[in-house]
This record gives structure tokens, C-alpha cells and sequence, in this order.
């Protein structure tokens, strides 16, 4: 449910009276199924633990033998007109042929670009063998794909330099869930020194430019002595993010809030501020 993209496009489908399912991961303290919005829920006995290759690897190789079983067991049961995809891993594409065989179309949300990120994780180059399969998966699943959804217009380009037909290809942005994020609600008693929040809420890594932001706050902290920036996410890159705070001399500044659930968002986040998408 914590998953914002997933959660509003399953909960968009329900309220228009489709029935939907999800099947997903599971946390500790979570039933193997679930009601959340409306939208039925699969869980799976796997955790998702940031880690070495092995364990991506083991995570992935469990997911999808449970995804390539459970799937066409679920399309007897339901007869889904539609099963989205939702990567990575890409190679989850295999795990539905049979469902596409019985009728189902099939989705690929493409929202992150595998071999881009392991090379960011493993420092690998585009000519490794193990970035060289990766992207044999990604262009199978953008091909053997009935329709690519994607959260930007430079994916868009990529999904179809990587394989997708043009045609097949559409951009859906991720925009913050109004049932959530109120434009106009009165914000919280601000404190009065300071002048400016900042936060940032996503994945960290090293893809995503999040040391852009503290560097520029590093520059700028000076100038703006009630400048406060907080990050939340989680991530293989949080150890260089409290690096970097650490090195620049950030901490009565920047300061990092650990992982974030999507409801507790609106009340962690600054009322009066701005968020923070680098690149």
C-alpha cells in the first residue's frame, strides 16, 4: 500500500468498477491477502532487503517462480482482461505467458530503468555481461509488452529506443494523491528560525542526484541561515547521503528522516516548504 504509484492507479481502476488484485511482497507484519481501497491483496513470504547482488537475485528468482505459478491460478479464478507488469525486475514478462496465452493483456510500467541501475549500484559498465542480459530482459519486456506506461517524457524516449513501438508507449505521471496532499489545507505553527524547508521523499541512490541538493545547500546555507532540508527514502545510497552530510558540515542543516510509509507523508513532510526532485 506504501507503493503511491501502484496504490493510485489500483484504487483509480476500482473506483470506476473494476475489479482489481495486486500481488506483492510482504512485511512482517502483513496477512498473506488484504483488502486495501477496495483492491484485493496477494502477498508473497518475501521481504524486500536492500542488499548484494546474491540477494536481489534471490529475491527476484523467488518472485517470479511464485509470480509465474500464482498468476495463471489467479487468471482461472478472475479472467483478467489486463495484467500489469510493474518492474523491475523486467524478466517478470516470462512469468506471463501463459496468462497472455489465455487472454490477458499485458502492461509494462515502466518506472526505472534496470541495467541503469545496477550500473549505479555495482559499478558496472554497459559492456558486463550481467548489464548485457539486463537489458535483453528490458527489451523483452518492452516488446512482448500490448502497452508501455512510463513517469516521464526521457523514459518515453528510451522505452522506445530500447524496443516499444511508439504507439504503445504513454507517459503517466506520478502526481501526489489529493486525498492526501491538500492544496489549500492551513498549514502547522511554523517555527520561527526558519526560514525555508526543504525535504525530499524517494528512493536514495546515486542515479537520482540527491548529493546535487546537498551540495547546493552547502552553498547556499550561509545566505540562508534558517534553511532546514530533511530527506526521507530508503536505499542503497543512504550510507553516502550521511557521508556527504557528515563531510559538508550539514548537520545542523540537513538532517536524514529515515524511511517514510505514504500516509505519514503529509504529516512529516514540511507544511510550508518545497520538495526537492534533483537530477
Amino acid at each position: 500500500p506504501d507503493e503511491s504509484r501502484l496504490r493510485r492507479e489500483a484504487e483509480a481502476l476500482v473506483s470506476e468498477g473494476f475489479q482489481v488484485s495486486v500481488f506483492a511482497l510482504r512485511r512482517p507484519t502483513e496477512g498473506a491477502r488484504d483488502d486495501v481501497g477496495g483492491v484485493k491483496v496477494y502477498r508473497v513470504p518475501l521481504m524486500k532487503k536492500r542488499g548484494s547482488k546474491a540477494r536481489y537475485l534471490f529475491e527476484f528468482g523467488v518472485f517470479f517462480l511464485l509470480a509465474a505459478v500464482l498468476t495463471p491460478w489467479l487468471q482461472l479464478r478472475h479472467h483478467y482482461r489486463v495484467i500489469q507488469l510493474y518492474n523491475q525486475p523486467d524478466f517478470l514478462i516470462f512469468a506471463l505467458f501463459i496468462p497472455k496465452m489465455m487472454g490477458a493483456r499485458i502492461v509494462f510500467d515502466y518506472r526505472d530503468a534496470m541495467p541503469e541501475s545496477f550500473i549505479c549500484k555495482y559499478g558496472l559498465t554497459m559492456t558486463h555481461p550481467i548489464i548485457r542480459l539486463l537489458l535483453w530482459f528490458e527489451h523483452a519486456g518492452l516488446v512482448l509488452s500490448d502497452r508501455v506506461v512510463t513517469v516521464h517524457e526521457p523514459f518515453r524516449e528510451q522505452a522506445i529506443e530500447r524496443g516499444a513501438r511508439p504507439e504503445h508507449v504513454c507517459v503517466f505521471l506520478n502526481f501526489p494523491d489529493p486525498r492526501l496532499f491538500v492544496r489549500n489545507c492551513v498549514p502547522a505553527a511554523k517555527d520561527p528560525s526558519v526560514s525555508l524547508y526543504l525535504a525530499y521523499h524517494g528512493t536514495i541512490a546515486e542515479r537520482f542526484g540527491l548529493d546535487v541538493a546537498l551540495r547546493a545547500v552547502a552553498r547556499v546555507r550561509d545566505a540562508m541561515p534558517g534553511l532546514r532540508f530533511t530527506v526521507f527514502g530508503e536505499g542503497c545510497g543512504v550510507p553516502e547521503v550521511l557521508r556527504v552530510i557528515a563531510g559538508l558540515g550539514l548537520d545542523g542543516t540537513t538532517s536524514y528522516g529515515g524511511g517514510l510509509r505514504l500516509a505519514a507523508a503529509p504529516q512529516r513532510g514540511p507544511s510550508r516548504g518545497l520538495g526537492v526532485v534533483p537530477g
